[in-house]
């Protein structure tokens, strides 16, 4: 699976944006709404990387693999500044 987070810095007048690849598991969570498991590789990393650049924790995933296209459309075509999580 692809997550993504982009977001506004309002204060800098910048997009930003992080994404990287994990897997979804098929951990049963007992709570209301929509959930999922997913095993992320140094997660740790990831969470450090979100809370000193002021990010919000919500994301968007997705089946596939496509974080290598989301770099190059984010940093080539769109200029953003990018963490890619590896």
């Amino acid at each position: 699976m692809t997550f993504a987070k982009i977001s506004t810095d309002d204060s800098w007048g910048v997009i930003k944006a992080y994404f990287g690849e994990g897997e979804f598991t098929d951990d049963f969570v007992e709570t209301p709404g929509g959930r999922v498991v997913c095993r992320i590789e140094n997660l740790q990393v990831l969470m450090d990387y979100m809370c000193q650049n002021g990010f919000e924790h919500h994301v968007a995933m997705n089946r596939s693999k496509v974080a290598a296209v989301l770099n190059e459309a984010f940093t080539k075509y769109m200029g953003w500044k990018v963490y890619w999580h590896k």
